[in-house]
């Protein structure tokens, strides 16, 4: 399954005429704070049935969702000044082609379902959960 923050190409932006380049700007690059490490790794290799990367910077310690050269990605990081939290931005994980599936291993990997799989209309259908580390995470799919 490729992860990867969505590139955001959806109806929205193809009916305002956002050209693809100007989209790249907005963001490269999300983090997700963590305090344990191989918990979080664990969860969301579950979830999303990734191998997640391990790599470290400075202090901090990261593991990376696969990724390509000049697409957004992701990381878990865990460090002295990360702190999760369900509170602030949320970040919007690709769920493939039905969000349905990873959304239906976060209980079992252990996680908390907080909003089933719901229609956006035109722009698909998102949900949202709480990690093993508390943070409020949403995935998004077209169908």
């Amino acid at each position: 399954m490729e992860l990867a923050v969505k590139s955001f190409t959806t109806p929205f932006l193809m009916k305002y005429s956002v050209k693809p380049q100007i989209q790249r700007l907005y963001y490269s690059l999300i983090w997700t704070r963590i305090y344990y490490f191989l918990v979080a790794k664990e969860f969301y290799s579950k979830v999303f049935d990734v191998k997640l990367i391990d790599n470290e910077m400075g202090p901090n310690k990261m593991s990376m969702f696969p990724f390509e050269p000049g697409v957004a990605s992701g990381a878990l990081v865990q460090g002295p000044d990360y702190k999760p939290s369900a509170e602030g931005a949320t970040v919007y994980l690709n769920g493939g082609e039905d969000l349905s599936v990873p959304l239906s291993r976060v209980e079992a990997a252990g996680g908390t379902v907080l909003v089933d799989k719901m229609s956006i209309g035109d722009y698909g259908f998102i949900a949202y959960f709480l990690d093993t580390e508390g943070n409020k995470v949403a995935i998004h799919s077209m169908s």
